[in-house]
């Protein structure tokens, strides 16, 4: 499972949650082979965002947030975006 947190601005939120969103749609895309004796493994993709939305926030409240959105989306399951 690939996991990331995202941090942006709100001039561009919803481009960018579709971005994210494109990246997971294509699921023929997400196998990949490891060996003939493995055979095949797919990977989930789950990420946490927080935008800023004109908030005045220390930063590390802005990075808990995108890690608690991250944590819902692990919890959620594969393929999943949180954001605020």
């Amino acid at each position: 499972q690939l996991s990331f947190i995202l941090i942006g601005n709100t001039d561009d939120k919803n481009e960018k949650i579709k971005e994210i969103e494109s990246w997971i749609k294509d699921i023929e895309n997400q196998y990949y082979s490891l060996s003939n004796e493995l055979g095949n493994i797919a990977i989930t993709f789950s990420s946490g965002i927080s935008f800023k939305n004109n908030r005045d926030l220390h930063p590390l409240t802005l990075l808990n947030e995108s890690e608690n959105n991250l944590n819902s989306a692990i919890q959620k399951g594969g393929n999943s975006v949180i954001s605020n």
